[in-house]
């Protein structure tokens, strides 16, 4: 049973515990059926699970790496379907997009997982930039974590500073959600079920993230969290130094007002539960966000042009 109270950091631990019990329970399931695994694996969290940023409810966003050959993928793609079964069991949906090891694009060997990622990177697709996204949050949460380790340090090292790669993310990245309107007040949903509410991840969390991680390319920094991302960065960018503070407070602030009862919608927020103060913030934090995002974009995009 999930306690309400529970800080943001506490809530990380809890959506931890219960992908690794799922895990736990995945592969003895597994070994019933199929015997011990033929070769070590990881099982990594991506998306908000990756980050260390998921609200109460989330869903599925995760794969599997495994040392051996592509023909032993069948074992570990049943072992990702056990896994995937225990973690909807416990509340969490199954990710639309398929982002999930119990499909093949996401449980592969060690040596098809690079394969993968110079695909992606040769595609140059907005589709398979977006995976690689997915992928740079990607964080080991059960098994052999050096299999994660090897494929992300040879990701970040194809994405130099001043590559086409590079501009190609951050053009990935460029579009957003407008916070607030031109007389200072937070943009809302105009009809329909969210009417009156606003996408605080989208809105306010979003900018950041997307930064913090076109940093995390920038700089070879390995931490999955925006937080711990942001951390490292510290005097590499002259807006850093505040973001950090604020970030961590804004997930506690989306937190307490975050509906409860179901995962979809979760993150649409009505601006009136706000109190005074909690308004002002939440607008000053749209703004900064808004505006190391815009000058992480100018910074990097001038590397681009350089080249």
């Amino acid at each position: 049973m999930l306690n309400e109270t529970l800080s943001q950091h506490q809530l990380n631990q809890w959506h931890d515990q219960q992908a690794y019990n799922a895990c736990e329970c995945a592969v003895t399931i597994t070994e019933r059926a199929w015997g011990r695994a033929p070769a070590p694996f990881v099982f990594f969290l991506t998306g908000s699970g990756g980050r260390k940023e998921q609200s109460v409810r989330s869903d599925q966003d995760h794969g599997i790496i495994f040392w051996g050959k592509d023909e032993e993928q069948a074992y570990f793609q049943y072992l990702g379907e056990q896994i995937t079964h225990q973690l909807e069991k416990a509340g969490y949906p199954r990710c639309e997009g398929k982002v999930m090891s119990n499909h093949a694009a996401w449980c592969q060997s060690y040596h098809a997982w690079f394969s993968q990622i110079d695909e992606w990177l040769e595609e140059n697709s907005w589709s398979s930039l977006r995976y690689l996204l997915i992928f740079s949050d990607a964080r080991a949460l059960y098994g052999a974590k050096w299999l994660l380790d090897d494929i992300k340090n040879s990701l970040f090292q194809q994405i130099a500073p001043g590559s086409n790669a590079m501009k190609r993310l951050i053009e990935n990245t460029a579009h957003r959600q407008r916070g607030i309107n031109a007389i200072g007040q937070i943009l809302t949903v105009s009809n329909g079920e969210y009417q009156g509410t606003f996408n605080f991840k989208e809105q306010v969390l979003y900018p950041v993230v997307h930064a913090a991680r076109l940093w995390a390319f920038r700089e070879n920094l390995q931490p999955t969290s925006t937080i711990e991302r942001l951390g490292a960065l510290q005097g590499k960018h002259r807006n850093t130094p505040q973001i950090p503070g604020w970030f961590e407070k804004a997930l506690e602030l989306r937190l307490k007002y975050c509906r409860r009862d179901k995962t979809e919608g979760i993150h649409f927020i009505n601006p009136g539960d706000f109190t005074k103060s909690e308004t002002a913030l939440v607008k000053k934090w749209m703004t900064d966000g808004a505006r190391f995002m815009r000058k992480t974009e100018q910074q990097l995009l001038h590397e681009c042009k350089k080249r």
